[in-house]
């Protein structure tokens, strides 16, 4: 059986749950390790506020964090910079080391450790192709030296999280044999468990305060810059839905500029709910009748996606959304819009509020295609890489 080690910055609430069935699952023996430990909680910048996530980030399955040493104090790339690992990457206990993202010391370090212990290296990160375009020539040119001509070398294996992450890697020379496909998920049996649980749409629209008849948008996200949340204010705004209600679940620092914008139009119709907690969440989808995730670059993937689909919804997105390509299938369970076209995403707002029957066929579009961004492919497809 090989012994695998996986390298996280810290506990993440969608990638525990992977860890709880890959131990079950018995096709390895893992260790995860972790760079720092914020399982007390932590204060989250973006989101302005403390965050402590009420599910549990580390039960079910082997972990350790790592010691952190001086040069953290440096900040930036050297935040998570964790010598300890060395320990753990020796060809007598380690066959295979998978790192998350590269764009911190700990992840360089222990790929180069790895590297001269005789342990093979996995990468899995996120980034999209699409999002590579707009950069400069500059730009391009010194990724293509340090990824393909550099960092790439040293990796065997790449684990694709969905479409525009396996064209990202063919983009910088490397080949099929070396891709896995790992796609990004959330944890559907827990979320279809507690959507059988929730009582009906309507029901769950009158906890939330919010009346039966009404067109629920629905956006769950920081409210940041790169969420782009006042696009789709805008565009409720010019939609002039007849019985439209748009929620924006979470907080950040546009959350003010986003209230002025509705004072200053008078909109009664748009409600601030707040940061609301992965078991509160769930009440929320179900009351909602489409999803909207108008983010720009930045939004490497969007889990939050996956969360909308496992209850059912219709989504739109921009198309600069990592996982568009991969959930958003046009007509099918949604639509893309070019990135600020606030005009564009009105006029899908009002196709869909006007078809309530395309929207029950597109939910379950979206519930059945989700099933293949699950956890259990995943560990299928790592089965059969382990096993070769």
């Amino acid at each position: 059986m090989k012994r695998v080690v996986f390298l996280y910055t810290h506990p993440i609430q969608y990638f525990a749950p992977l860890h709880q069935e890959l131990n079950k699952s018995n096709i390895c023996k893992h260790i995860v390790l972790f760079c720092e430990n914020t399982t007390e909680g932590y204060y989250d910048q973006e989101f302005g506020k403390r965050i402590n996530w009420d599910i549990p980030l580390t039960s079910g399955y082997n972990f350790n964090f790592l010691k952190k040493s001086w040069i953290s104090i440096l900040g930036s790339f050297f935040k998570y910079s964790n010598f300890s690992i060395a320990k753990y990457l020796h060809r007598e206990e380690t066959d295979i080391l998978i790192v998350h993202g590269w764009n911190y010391f700990t992840a360089i370090y222990a790929i180069i450790i790895a590297k001269t212990s005789g342990v093979k290296v996995w990468l899995r990160a996120e980034n999209p192709y699409i999002q590579e375009v707009e950069k400069t020539i500059f730009k391009k040119y010194l990724k293509k030296l340090f990824l393909q001509f550099g960092l790439f070398k040293l990796i065997n294996k790449f684990l694709y999280i969905g479409q525009q992450n396996k064209l990202f890697y063919k983009n910088f020379g490397v080949k099929d044999d070396r891709l896995i496909f790992t796609p990004y998920c959330v944890d559907n049996d827990r979320l279809t468990k507690l959507n059988s649980e929730l009582g009906p749409p309507h029901q769950m629209k009158n906890e939330i305060g919010v009346f039966q008849d009404r067109f629920m948008v629905l956006f769950s996200g920081k409210l940041i810059e790169k969420k782009n949340p006042m696009d789709l204010l805008k565009a409720f705004h010019i939609a002039s839905l007849k019985k439209g209600t748009l929620i924006f679940l979470g907080d950040g620092i546009l959350l003010n500029s986003l209230k002025i914008y509705v004072n200053e139009h008078k909109l009664n119709n748009v409600i601030f709910a707040g940061f609301k907690n992965q078991s509160e969440l769930p009440k929320y989808y179900k009351a909602a009748d489409v999803f909207v995730l108008p983010s720009g670059n930045g939004e490497t993937w969007g889990l939050v996606v996956n969360e909308a689909m496992n209850f059912s919804l219709p989504i739109i997105t921009s198309d600069r959304v990592g996982s568009a390509s991969d959930l958003v299938v046009t007509n099918k369970n949604g639509f893309t819009y070019p990135l600020g076209d606030v005009k564009e995403l009105a006029r899908l707002l009002n196709r869909i509020e006007l078809d309530a029957e395309w929207r029950k066929k597109a939910g379950e579009y979206s519930k059945e295609l989700i099933k293949s961004y699950s956890y259990p492919v995943i560990i299928n497809n790592l089965k059969l890489t382990l096993s070769k």
